[in-house]
């Protein structure tokens, strides 16, 4: 595992596409406490370039939406905001083009921290 980058540089990266996230397959999702902390790992698979993680950390709130016939799978569209001290990503916002986190979003992290690595 290499890492890429972590907070804004990651924000960065993630906003021009450098790190292509749109379009990607979420391949695994572990929540879990480590030292006393609620972490949240997301590993995607996109369509050209190699498997990455994201580890989201200082969570605020979250929420995820699995149903047999919703295609939470695969990354059509997403939003990612940052207000203040925290960061917002979500992976069905209501309407991508809006700058503000909505109520009717859903898959969605609102945290303080993250970092990304490459995987092998």
């Amino acid at each position: 595992m290499k890492s890429l980058a972590k907070d804004n540089e990651l924000f960065d990266l993630l906003k021009s596409s450098q790190l292509r996230i749109l379009d990607s397959s979420i391949l695994k999702i572990n929540i879990f406490i480590q030292d006393h902390q609620l972490l949240i790992e997301m590993d995607f698979l996109p369509i050209k370039g190699d498997m990455f993680r994201l580890r989201f950390s200082d969570i605020r709130e979250y929420s995820f939406y699995h149903r047999h016939d919703h295609h939470f799978r695969y990354v059509e569209n997403f939003s990612l905001l940052k207000s203040g001290d925290l960061f917002y990503f979500t992976f069905d916002p209501e309407d991508e083009r809006l700058m503000a986190i909505s109520e009717n979003d859903q898959d969605f992290i609102l945290f303080g921290s993250f970092e990304g690595y490459l995987l092998d």
